[in-house]
């Protein structure tokens, strides 16, 4: 298990909690559930914002880590998360780019 480097997080990070609560009508309008989970899984919107290196150094992070879990501190939390999209460029400010993706992960 990797560590993310340690890259600025921006506050549009979001990190929300899926009960794995999955629901479906019957027939006859009654409403049918079940938890999927046993832990608490958190699905993770990362948004940095990085130098030109520090972006390169993030895809190739991704590269070799993309199938396997890693650990990331978001507001002081740890989480073991993988990847469920690769890191994408969505803005820039001055010499800084905004890279986002999404993980999915527990935590630790």
């Amino acid at each position: 298990m990797a560590a993310f480097p340690d890259y600025k997080i921006l506050t549009s990070t979001s990190v929300s909690r899926d009960a794995g609560r999955r629901t479906a009508v019957a027939e006859g309008g009654q409403i049918r559930g079940r938890n999927a989970y046993e832990a608490d899984v958190y699905r993770i919107h990362v948004v940095m914002a990085l130098t030109e290196t520090e972006r390169t150094a993030l895809y190739l992070f991704y590269t070799n880590n993309s199938d396997s879990f890693n650990t990331i501190t978001i507001d002081s939390f740890d989480y073991s998360a993988i990847f469920q999209s690769a890191p994408e460029t969505t803005g820039k400010a001055g010499t800084y780019r905004n890279v986002e993706f999404d993980l999915l992960g527990n935590l630790v």
